[in-house]
């Protein structure tokens, strides 16, 4: 045999080596006895963020933040925690340096605790900014649309039917203002559409101790609803047993399409978080019913009134004609 033979031969016999030792490697790998490594950590991880999103559980276990969930961007490892029941396994975590991001539901000052005690970590807090805050909260401030609050006043004001009757619009522990005349102005406009001279007045939920003929909850905090008699219409968490009322986890699941769509990184302290009106219960009982409610929502969204239009005095009766709404004694008119 040639040189070059001997150079073929010496060749194949190290390849054949080479290709044992791969195979006998490969086994130790997945035998327990060489130490298992699963085949997964071969590769680059995929998890690039690890979030913690807290709420109640009837909104975690809500269609609406389970979408909103399925929607996060690929890497995301998410653990849901109910608050604040888990908030004893939500602080093991945190100590642990497993979270990167903390989603939150509701305005809390133990969140905020928890924000203070570890800054690496990101927490996007659904509400109205606390003093005080550190650098690393992001608030994701709701905006209730003027013509949600337009929508809620006239669903109030079938109710407020008697002459000095008061619409408490709580807002403690809440993400809106007591100030906010535009949106206070709205609801007063949908209080007159209802032909109502009741006043929607500001009180936090611990202050409204005084009978009134319905509850505008502004709040986004579980159960803040004021005189628990009245009927509510809630613009912002879901209230069971309310005549009007926004889905279970609608606000959360807005809030985190805003985070999933930011990638973690806003540096922005206010991301809106606009909600769509309440959908009208079977329990109401406003004298415009159903159909006067769904005229009203039809012509704040078709624009052929303003959220504003009545906010200074009561429309004439040639006005809510002309937008198809309810008059008392005058037979509805059939739309053409």
């Amino acid at each position: 045999m040639g040189e070059s033979g001997h150079e073929s031969a010496w060749c194949e016999r190290l390849n054949r080596f080479l290709s044992y030792a791969s195979v006998a490697l490969l086994g130790c790998v997945a035998l327990s006895g060489c130490g298992f490594v699963d085949i997964s950590a071969l590769r680059a991880t995929s998890v690039k963020q690890s979030v913690a999103v807290l709420a109640d559980r009837q909104e975690l276990s809500g269609s609406l933040v389970a979408g909103a969930l399925a929607a996060a961007p690929r890497g995301v490892l998410i653990q849901t925690m109910t608050y604040p029941a888990d908030a004893a396994s939500v602080a093991h975590v945190l100590s642990a340096g497993q979270l990167d991001a903390v989603v939150v539901d509701a305005p809390d000052v133990g969140v905020l605790s928890w924000a203070r005690r570890f800054p690496r970590t990101r927490f996007f807090v659904v509400g109205q900014p606390l003093p005080g805050s550190p650098t690393n909260v992001t608030w994701l401030v709701p905006d209730i649309a003027e013509a949600s609050a337009a929508y809620a006043g006239y669903l109030a004001g079938g109710l407020a039917t008697s002459p000095g009757s008061v619409v408490a619009a709580v807002y403690g522990g809440t993400f809106v203002s007591a100030t906010d005349r535009t949106l206070f102005a709205a609801m007063a406009s949908g209080l007159h559409a209802a032909l109502s001279s009741a006043v929607a007045v500001p009180m936090a939920a611990s202050l409204v101790r005084t009978p009134v003929s319905a509850v505008i909850n502004l709040s986004s905090a579980s159960g803040a609803t004021g005189d628990p008699a009245a009927p509510t219409i809630s613009l912002a968490h879901f209230t069971p047993n309310a005549v009007a009322t926004v889905s279970p986890g609608e606000l959360l699941a807005e809030a985190l399409r805003l985070v999933w769509h930011g990638g973690f990184q806003s540096v922005e302290t206010e991301l809106p978080v606009v909600l769509p009106a309440p959908t009208l219960q079977a329990n109401y009982r406003g004298w415009p019913g159903a159909a006067g409610a769904s005229a009203f929502a039809r012509a704040l969204q078709s624009g052929l009134t303003s959220p504003l239009a009545f906010s200074a005095g009561l429309p004439s009766a040639r006005e809510l004609q002309s937008l198809h709404l309810p008059i008392p004694g005058v037979a509805a008119k059939k739309r053409g």
